[in-house]
C-alpha cells in the first residue's frame, strides 16, 4: 500500500476512534438526562393528585406523565427500538466493539492490511453505534421530554381553566 494512503488511513482511523469515544459521552448524556427526568417525574407525579384542579385536567396531566415516564425508562434499558436482533445478541444493546477473536486474526496479516481492516471496522462500529444506540436513545428522551411539556400544559391550562371558572 502506497505510504500517502497508509498516513491517510491512520489519520482517519483516529478521527473515527475519537468519535468513538465522543459516542460513549452521548451515551452518558442521554442516561444522565434520562435519570433526571425521571426523578423529577416522580415527585411532580406524587404532587399532581393534590392539585386543586377538575379531575379530567389532572387525569390528563398524570397520563402524560406516564406515558413521559415510559419513554425516559425505555432510553435508559439497553434495547432501543428498531435494533435488529442480531445486532442485540451480538453487543447486548450497548456499545459495539471490535471483537478481540477478529483482531487475533490480524495479526498474520501485512500492518497495511491490519490498518485499512481495523479502520473499516472502527467506521463500522461509529456507524451501527449511532445508528442503533445513540439516535433511538435521543428520540425516546426526546419523546419523554415533549410528554412532559405537554403534562406542564395541562396543568396550566387547568389552572387557567379554575381560575377562569372560579
Amino acid at each position: 500500500m502506497n505510504p500517502d494512503v497508509v498516513k491517510r488511513v491512520e489519520f482517519l482511523w483516529e478521527e473515527l476512534r475519537d468519535e468513538r469515544a465522543n459516542q460513549y459521552a452521548a451515551v452518558d448524556a442521554i442516561h444522565v438526562v434520562a435519570t433526571a427526568m425521571l426523578g423529577f417525574e416522580s415527585v411532580l407525579m406524587t404532587l399532581v393528585p393534590g392539585l386543586d384542579l377538575a379531575v379530567g385536567w389532572l387525569v390528563a396531566a398524570m397520563v402524560a406523565l406516564a406515558s413521559s415516564i415510559v419513554f425516559f425508562l425505555w432510553a435508559l434499558l439497553r434495547r432501543p427500538p428498531g435494533a435488529p436482533q442480531k445486532w442485540w445478541e451480538k453487543s447486548g444493546g450497548t456499545l459495539t466493539t471490535i471483537d478481540p477473536e477478529e483482531l487475533a486474526k490480524l495479526i498474520r496479516e501485512p500492518s497495511d492490511q491490519v490498518l485499512l481492516r481495523l479502520y473499516r471496522a472502527e467506521r463500522a462500529m461509529v456507524k451501527q453505534n449511532l445508528t442503533r444506540l445513540i439516535k433511538p436513545k435521543r428520540k425516546l428522551v426526546n419523546r419523554g421530554a415533549y410528554l412532559f411539556l405537554t403534562a406542564f400544559l395541562i396543568l396550566g391550562f387547568g389552572a387557567a381553566a379554575r381560575l377562569a371558572g372560579g
